[in-house]
């Protein structure tokens, strides 16, 4: 394991503020001047190359100064890095637009992708939760007109869909009765993601045979459990970061706009964090056209389902500000549904 003495530490961080302020190299001059070391000039300029030589800075080209890579950023958020608190006047805007909702979850989503743009300055996300982790309460049959019937699916958090079965044969009300039953015997604490893979296995169903009724509900899995309403992503704030000079480097746009177009993409990077928080940094990003960024999520908790809110930015983004607001903002979301 590296081990970094103080003064090393001290000018790793100071390289890596200054970076994100400016967007230009550091050179040694700049940190003599303004570190305020208790060192030479030159015990500067060998710090800098031993920092080199161990992976947290690099040097564009000779007469450059130097740049933080993902090792140093690495460090820096996890041992240097001094975390920013949110203003009162930040933190009444993030209660104020929770409030005003007034139980409209796709409006407060979206509203709070907005004011998480705003407030980081770079391209902010919120996920909405996944259904298919709903958890499924008991199922209802009720007879209709000739062979038609009502499946009535209940979840856990009191949301129910409905959709109607064709049957070969009139149902008698025992027969609806029994069937509801048995099925939510089989069913009950299940997530729809389970019911919709299992269901067949879980009813006892062979490839021929087996009682209609049953039968129909099984092949209704993919209607009956499939809750309207699959994640959506509401994104704000893409003005601010493409104005970044990272920008000027055309690939890196194409890079960012590929990504957003890929809503399947976007799931994927979001859905797969394990933390409640957590921060990818260039090459620590799995899809290749994020490794130019770093992207910084928390998850948040509506009833049994899981959401999620993040920022994706240049590496050279501002963590000690927008590590706490993510975190902060998944947090009021998080209180106000509990």
């Amino acid at each position: 394991m590296i081990r970094l003495t103080v003064r090393q530490k001290n000018l790793l961080r100071w390289v890596i503020q200054r970076y994100i302020g400016t967007a230009a190299p550091v050179g040694s001059d700049q940190l003599v001047r303004n570190c305020r070391l208790d060192c030479s000039p030159a015990t500067v300029r060998n710090e800098m190359t031993c920092l080199e030589e161990m992976g947290f800075v690099s040097q564009p080209h000779a007469s450059a100064g130097r740049v933080p890579t993902d090792k140093g950023y690495r460090f820096f958020v996890d041992s240097l890095m001094k975390r920013e608190g949110l203003d009162p006047e930040e933190e009444h805007q993030i209660e104020e637009k929770v409030r005003s909702a007034d139980g409209n979850v796709p409006r407060l989503l979206e509203s709070l992708s907005r004011v998480m743009g705003a407030f980081s300055e770079e391209l902010a996300l919120v996920i909405t939760p996944c259904i298919s982790q709903a958890v499924f309460d008991r199922l209802e049959l009720i007879g209709l007109s000739g062979r038609k019937v009502l499946l009535a699916v209940h979840l856990t958090d009191r949301r129910t869909r409905t959709v109607i079965l064709e049957t070969r044969d009139e149902i008698d009300g025992m027969d609806l009765a029994g069937t509801a039953s048995f099925v939510n015997e089989r069913l009950s604490g299940l997530t729809l993601t389970e019911i919709q893979r299992t269901i067949t296995e879980r009813l006892g169903l062979k490839p021929e045979g087996g009682r209609e009724l049953v039968r129909r509900v099984a092949d209704s899995g993919r209607n009956g459990f499939d809750f309207p309403g699959a994640p959506e992503i509401h994104a704000s704030g893409a003005q601010h970061m493409l104005s970044q000079p990272e920008f000027a480097d055309t690939s890196l746009l194409r890079s960012i706009l590929s990504f957003m177009e890929d809503r399947e993409g976007v799931m994927n990077v979001f859905r797969a964090k394990p933390l409640p928080v957590s921060v990818a940094i260039g090459s620590e990003n799995q899809d290749e056209r994020l490794r130019g960024f770093s992207v910084i999520s928390a998850r948040y908790v509506m009833g049994s389902e899981n959401g999620v809110i993040g920022v994706i930015g240049p590496m050279r983004m501002r963590y000690g500000r927008i590590l706490p607001l993510v975190s902060h903002m998944a947090a009021t979301v998080t209180d106000h549904f509990s």
